[in-house]
């Protein structure tokens, strides 16, 4: 690492705004193209890219950079991005069982004329279903779903990583999505 370098990176974690603004004008456009390069969206790129300013400005007195500050920037882009990507895949694997959900309603309504025996009906099967999960699956599952907490809510609750929350969800979302489309026939 450079000296200058060294000494904007001293001036950052003392609080110093100036530093802080040179950091953002000479990587803000690098990391924005990464993560548009990736993503292929402006308007999420901006999103991560200020995250990643927001972050290091909020952090600024316990970052610790070993190689250079144009490495560590771009490492955590890398890391928004990638749980981004993440995210998506949990939010459309959501979508999905928000859709087997409505099929499943839409083609039991033609056999009930009440449509609250077909929702309770469902309710009931689904509620079974999530008992069946096993029990820190199911837990998580609940706390996320019927709680709305946050995935780092539910970490902190449960005295686990949010990655471990991620997988938990996920495994739930796909074991209930198995178990919902055998009631679809």
């Amino acid at each position: 690492m450079y000296r200058v370098e060294k000494e904007l990176i001293q001036n950052l974690t003392e609080g110093s705004k100036i530093a802080f603004t040179q950091i953002f004008d000479e990587h803000w456009e690098q990391l924005h193209n990464i993560a548009y390069n990736r993503l292929k969206s402006d308007v999420i790129a901006d999103d991560l890219v200020q995250n990643v300013f927001t972050e290091l400005w909020i952090n600024r007195s316990r970052i610790e950079i070993k190689k250079s500050l144009r490495a560590y920037l771009i490492q955590c882009i890398k890391h928004k991005i990638y749980n981004h990507i993440r995210y998506q895949s949990v939010r459309q694997r959501i979508e999905f069982t928000e859709i087997i959900y409505r099929q499943f309603y839409d083609h039991h309504e033609d056999y009930y004329s009440d449509s609250e025996i077909v929702c309770s009906e469902l309710n009931s099967i689904f509620n079974h279903e999530i008992e069946s999960l096993p029990e820190k699956t199911k837990t998580i599952f609940r706390l996320s779903r019927l709680k709305n907490y946050s995935y780092q809510e539910i970490a902190e609750h449960c005295n686990c990583s949010t990655k471990n929350v991620e997988y938990h969800i996920s495994k739930a979302l796909s074991t209930l999505n198995l178990r919902l489309q055998r009631y679809n026939s």
